[in-house]
């Protein structure tokens, strides 16, 4: 872009006057870059306006000088804070380029580069917008796979906010062109309706663009049975080609460009010549009656040549119908073009005959274009396969787990979605719940956990019936759909699912492995109306709170904590510490302390009493208590208290050489500061209250 620099002239362009020699030199001013006005310079230009000045006339006019021209104005779109700029400035370089003849090569690189800058600065139009334009470039040079994988990369569904505009207005026009171009005219005709729900509120310059070149589609369309062999163009296409025809001439003169305007006449004299108005035919054709129509793309020009040649051979002018032909070049590239090559051709055989003239050259050019239209055919339905079959793979994989190969959440929401619309009531679900999965994780790795999920989802698989769908809900968790079936047959198939999975040989998979499960059934049987989506969360809710019940069953169902322990087999263990807890047993006084005996006596065997559930506690369990007890420990020899009542001691028999954990329970006493009866003098608790000294392990207290 070209800077300004302020210079001594004033702002009118007159030199300013001359300082005066005895004056200060002056502190030198820093110059900055503006733009002056006055005569002797240009005045600043708005790079967005240029540019969409630009667009215009290299469509309409010149596009190499719009393309020099534009050159000047990029660096300064690059510099604006206007994220939409640049952008607008790699749009305009590229569009223009491939008005003005650039190679295939560069006008591909200049829409990637229009596709890297959009997705940089986060412009979806815009980046839209570069794969609908490069897939148009592909298609005029014979690349139909390419571009539909530039088309499938657009999704006007995603940017319904940014459609209004004129960057939306653009994307519309070129997706629905390219569509058209290779013959999904479905998807054409739902992008010229999105823009046709729009046009009012733009300019007329963007009405006339968008309803010229709607019409050239449809007239296209209309000239395939000409090409099969038939007589005329389809009659109901042609005529709403007719009508978007004439609202462009409808527009007037001044706001419609002039090639725009020979599109709709040529519209208007194709459906002319072919209703046998040759003559008014050849009026609205005009000049591209007798010459190629200059400053026009194909398809359009070519449906000005077909119906200038119709005309002429109705009318008897064969000779200028055969220059006429013969002067104009042959254009093929994308499938429309060459159908209508194949419609010029069949003219030509019609105009030889109608002459008597040499049919040997219009025969043999129209095999030529019959072989390539074929295998143009052929490429395309070979390319639309392909795509198709990468497009259905990316949907299959998007909807598969990739652990146990069976369907994923986004699958159980489609299936029930369609279940719900398409199959007959009731509808049924399983949910499945691996009990313990984390432990499993935990216990046996995590690789044992996987390979579990996938015979889970193998089993479950296996016992589903022809209709039923089964996915994976979670982590542990699967859903089976079974419809047509109600509550009775669904509880019965998760019994049957579940005694599969419980009998299945874990051991094989690891030692000591044991997986259950539990489920959750429930059924629809009425619909709420047109709410598929209500209905799938009300049918899921209920079989959620049947699965949490389920739960709370088993829970309950399970043995106490405290059941018996078998007794360890093996010799006693002389180093190892019982710990006993004797406020489990009943109370033989008030404040009873556990000390060593005072007298002791010859031991004697103890008859053998069985043992509680409290007693056949392992060893080093202890009980949690919120009150302190003091501990001793010591060896205890195989004796027993010759006064219990005397000596306040309570202890069980033990085997000689065995250590116990002795527990003093004077501080949860609740009579612990009153002196016992009888009491030993070694007693550690005195009449004040309960000692605060411990006696040592090692030592033990002796009579007094």
């Amino acid at each position: 872009m070209q800077s300004w620099q302020a210079d001594s002239s004033g702002q009118d362009g007159t030199s300013a006057p001359a300082r005066p020699a005895a004056s200060a030199p002056a502190t030198p001013r820093k110059r900055t870059p503006r733009a002056p006005s006055g005569k002797g310079s240009p005045p600043r230009r708005d790079e967005v306006v240029e540019t969409e000045r630009l667009l215009v006339q290299g469509r309409f006019g010149d596009p190499a000088a719009a393309l020099r021209e534009l050159e000047q104005y990029l660096p300064g779109l690059q510099r604006r804070q206007d994220p939409g700029a640049w952008p607008l400035g790699l749009y305009a370089r590229a569009y223009l380029m491939r008005l003005s003849g650039a190679g295939r090569a560069e006008v591909v690189a200049a829409w990637t580069m229009l596709e890297s800058a959009a997705a940089e600065r986060q412009l979806p139009v815009w980046v839209a917008m570069a794969c609908a334009m490069r897939a148009r470039t592909r298609l005029e040079n014979g690349e139909p796979g390419s571009a539909m994988g530039d088309l499938a990369r657009i999704h006007l569904d995603a940017l319904t906010e940014d459609l209004g505009s004129i960057a939306g207005f653009r994307l519309l026009d070129a997706t629905a062109a390219a569509f058209a171009r290779i013959r999904l005219h479905d998807r054409a005709e739902h992008a010229r309706g999105l823009l046709e729900a729009t046009i009012d509120a733009h300019e007329a310059l963007d009405q006339a663009t968008h309803w010229a070149a709607w019409a050239a589609e449809l007239a296209a369309r209309a000239m395939e049975p000409v090409a099969r062999g038939a007589s005329g163009p389809e009659p109901r296409l042609l005529e709403r080609a007719v009508q978007l025809a004439e609202k462009v001439i409808a527009l007037g003169v001044s706001p419609v460009p002039e090639p725009l305007r020979r599109i709709a006449d040529g519209v208007r004299g194709l459906s002319a010549s072919y209703r046998g108005q040759a003559t008014e035919a050849l009026r609205l054709l005009g000049s591209d009656a007798f010459g190629e129509p200059a400053g026009l793309q194909a398809p359009e020009s070519q449906l000005l040549v077909v119906a200038a040649l119709h005309a002429h051979t109705l009318v008897g002018s064969h000779a200028t119908a055969r220059s006429l032909d013969d002067s104009v070049s042959r254009q093929f590239g994308s499938l429309p073009n060459i159908v209508l090559e194949v419609c010029r051709a069949r003219e030509r055989l019609w105009l030889e005959r109608e002459a008597r003239g040499d049919l040997d050259r219009p025969t043999a050019r129209l095999s030529d274009l019959l072989v390539r239209l074929a295998w143009q055919g052929m490429e395309f339905a070979g390319e639309t396969a392909r795509q198709a079959m990468e497009h259905q793979a990316l949907v299959t994989e998007s909807r598969t787990d990739a652990l146990t190969g069976v369907g994923n959440r986004r699958a159980l929401d489609e299936e029930m979605a369609a279940m719900l619309r398409f199959t007959q009531l009731p509808v049924a679900m399983i949910l499945f719940d691996l009990d313990d999965f984390k432990q499993v994780n935990d216990t046996f790795t995590h690789l044992v956990g996987d390979e579990v999920l996938r015979q889970v989802a193998l089993t479950l698989g296996e016992k589903m019936g022809p209709g039923d769908r089964l996915v994976r809900y979670g982590g542990d968790e699967f859903v089976v759909l079974l419809p047509g079936q109600g509550d009775a047959e669904a509880t019965k198939a998760a019994e049957r699912m579940s005694r599969a999975i419980h009998t299945l040989p874990w051991d094989t998979v690891a030692s000591g492995l044991r997986v259950r499960v539990t489920t959750g059934t429930a059924a629809l049987y009425a619909l709420t109306g047109r709410r598929p989506a209500a209905d799938a969360e009300r049918l899921f809710r209920r079989a959620d709170e049947a699965l949490l019940e389920a739960k709370r069953r088993s829970r309950v169902s399970l043995p106490a904590p405290e059941s018996v322990m078998p007794e360890p087999v093996g010799a006693p263990d002389a180093n190892a510490t019982e710990v006993l807890d004797l406020r489990d047993l009943p109370a033989q006084g008030n404040g009873a302390l556990l000390t060593p005996p005072t007298t002791h006596a010859p031991a004697r065997p103890e008859p053998a009493t069985p043992r509680g559930p409290r007693e056949s506690r392992p060893a080093r369990v202890r009980r949690s208590s919120p009150h302190a007890a003091r501990h001793a420990v010591g060896d205890l020899p195989d004796t027993e208290p010759v006064d219990a009542d005397a000596t306040m001691e309570v202890r069980p028999s033990r085997r000689s050489g065995r250590r116990a954990a002795v527990i003093d329970l004077s501080s949860t006493s609740p009579t612990a500061g009153a002196a016992a009866p009888n009491s030993a003098p070694n007693s550690t608790v005195p009449a004040g209250g309960p000692s605060t000294e411990r006696p040592s392990p090692r030592t033990r207290p002796t009579p007094g």
